[in-house]
Protein backbone atom coordinates (compact mmCIF):
# COMPACT_ATOMS: atom_id res chain seq x y z
CA UNK A 1 0.00 0.00 0.00
CA UNK A 2 1.48 3.30 -0.87
CA UNK A 3 2.21 6.36 2.05
CA UNK A 4 -1.57 7.88 2.33
CA UNK A 5 -0.82 11.54 1.22
CA UNK A 6 -1.26 12.91 4.67
CA UNK A 7 1.95 11.33 5.44
CA UNK A 8 3.77 12.45 2.49
CA UNK A 9 6.01 15.43 2.78
CA UNK A 10 6.06 18.41 0.46
CA UNK A 11 9.43 16.96 -0.83
CA UNK A 12 7.90 13.83 -1.65
CA UNK A 13 4.83 15.17 -3.44
CA UNK A 14 7.20 17.34 -5.65
CA UNK A 15 9.06 14.45 -6.75
CA UNK A 16 5.84 12.66 -7.57
CA UNK A 17 5.06 15.62 -9.60
CA UNK A 18 8.28 16.28 -11.04
CA UNK A 19 8.56 13.07 -12.20
CA UNK A 20 4.88 12.60 -13.64
CA UNK A 21 4.15 15.81 -15.14
CA UNK A 22 4.60 17.05 -18.59
CA UNK A 23 7.33 19.24 -19.45
CA UNK A 24 5.83 23.27 -19.27
CA UNK A 25 2.47 21.65 -17.95
CA UNK A 26 -0.49 23.75 -18.23
CA UNK A 27 -2.22 22.02 -14.59
CA UNK A 28 -5.58 22.34 -13.52
CA UNK A 29 -5.41 20.40 -9.94
CA UNK A 30 -8.98 19.33 -8.33
CA UNK A 31 -8.81 18.76 -4.28
CA UNK A 32 -5.54 21.13 -3.88
CA UNK A 33 -3.90 21.29 -0.25
CA UNK A 34 -0.99 22.81 1.00
CA UNK A 35 1.88 20.82 0.22
CA UNK A 36 0.86 19.96 -3.41
CA UNK A 37 0.14 23.62 -3.53
CA UNK A 38 3.89 24.32 -2.02
CA UNK A 39 4.80 21.36 -4.66
CA UNK A 40 3.41 22.83 -7.67
CA UNK A 41 4.36 26.68 -6.81
CA UNK A 42 7.77 25.47 -6.59
CA UNK A 43 7.53 23.63 -10.23
CA UNK A 44 6.14 26.98 -11.33
CA UNK A 45 9.03 28.98 -9.94
CA UNK A 46 11.99 25.99 -11.70
CA UNK A 47 10.00 26.40 -15.18
CA UNK A 48 8.60 23.29 -15.08
CA UNK A 49 4.78 24.30 -14.48
CA UNK A 50 3.18 26.92 -16.84
CA UNK A 51 0.01 27.95 -15.35
CA UNK A 52 -1.80 26.57 -12.51
CA UNK A 53 -5.61 26.07 -11.94
CA UNK A 54 -6.82 24.74 -8.91
CA UNK A 55 -10.23 24.40 -6.93
CA UNK A 56 -11.77 22.59 -4.16
CA UNK A 57 -14.94 22.02 -2.07
CA UNK A 58 -13.45 23.01 1.29
CA UNK A 59 -12.99 26.23 1.99
CA UNK A 60 -10.37 25.74 4.43
CA UNK A 61 -8.46 23.30 2.22
CA UNK A 62 -8.30 26.53 -0.43
CA UNK A 63 -7.18 29.01 2.74
CA UNK A 64 -4.33 26.72 3.63
CA UNK A 65 -3.39 26.04 -0.02
CA UNK A 66 -3.47 29.88 -0.71
CA UNK A 67 -1.69 30.67 2.61
CA UNK A 68 1.11 28.01 2.25
CA UNK A 69 1.73 28.67 -1.86
CA UNK A 70 0.29 32.00 -2.52
CA UNK A 71 -1.37 30.43 -5.51
CA UNK A 72 -4.80 31.23 -6.59
CA UNK A 73 -7.38 28.76 -5.68
CA UNK A 74 -11.26 28.48 -5.84
CA UNK A 75 -13.92 26.78 -3.80
CA UNK A 76 -16.35 24.96 -6.23
CA UNK A 77 -19.09 23.48 -5.02
CA UNK A 78 -19.19 19.54 -4.68
CA UNK A 79 -21.87 19.21 -8.64
CA UNK A 80 -19.24 22.01 -9.97
CA UNK A 81 -18.72 20.95 -13.85
CA UNK A 82 -14.73 20.36 -14.16
CA UNK A 83 -15.36 19.79 -18.09
CA UNK A 84 -14.94 23.80 -19.45
CA UNK A 85 -11.69 24.22 -17.07
CA UNK A 86 -10.44 20.71 -18.57
CA UNK A 87 -11.00 22.12 -22.31
CA UNK A 88 -9.67 25.91 -21.33
CA UNK A 89 -6.35 23.89 -19.95
CA UNK A 90 -6.18 21.58 -23.17
CA UNK A 91 -6.23 24.44 -25.37
CA UNK A 92 -2.81 25.76 -24.05
CA UNK A 93 -0.76 22.06 -24.95
CA UNK A 94 0.99 19.99 -22.08
CA UNK A 95 -2.48 19.68 -20.08
CA UNK A 96 -2.54 18.25 -16.96
CA UNK A 97 -4.80 16.96 -14.48
CA UNK A 98 -3.38 16.71 -10.78
CA UNK A 99 -5.41 15.04 -8.12
CA UNK A 100 -3.33 14.45 -5.16
CA UNK A 101 -5.19 12.99 -2.44
CA UNK A 102 -8.59 13.34 -3.91
CA UNK A 103 -8.55 9.09 -5.00
CA UNK A 104 -8.19 7.91 -1.18
CA UNK A 105 -11.31 10.39 0.15
CA UNK A 106 -13.34 9.98 -3.14
CA UNK A 107 -12.00 7.38 -5.54
CA UNK A 108 -15.62 7.28 -7.82
CA UNK A 109 -15.25 11.19 -8.52
CA UNK A 110 -11.91 10.80 -8.99
CA UNK A 111 -12.26 8.25 -11.88
CA UNK A 112 -15.01 10.34 -12.78
CA UNK A 113 -12.77 13.24 -13.01
CA UNK A 114 -9.56 11.72 -14.32
CA UNK A 115 -12.15 9.86 -17.52
CA UNK A 116 -13.63 13.54 -18.45
CA UNK A 117 -9.75 15.15 -18.37
CA UNK A 118 -8.47 12.48 -20.90
CA UNK A 119 -11.67 12.87 -23.16
CA UNK A 120 -10.75 16.49 -22.96
CA UNK A 121 -6.94 16.03 -23.77
CA UNK A 122 -5.49 16.06 -20.49
CA UNK A 123 -2.69 13.74 -19.11
CA UNK A 124 -4.20 12.62 -15.49
CA UNK A 125 -1.64 12.89 -12.79
CA UNK A 126 -3.50 11.25 -9.45
CA UNK A 127 -1.21 10.27 -5.88
CA UNK A 128 -2.55 7.45 -5.20
CA UNK A 129 -2.46 6.36 -9.06
CA UNK A 130 -5.80 5.18 -10.65
CA UNK A 131 -6.50 1.56 -9.93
Amino acid sequence: MPTKYAEMSSNAVYEFLDARLPQKANVYEIGCGPKSGIALKDLIDAGRVDSYQGCDIDPEAVDATKKASGLEVEVVSANHDHIPGFKEVAKKGNGALVMIGLYEVAPDAAKQYAKQAEEAGLEVVSYPELG
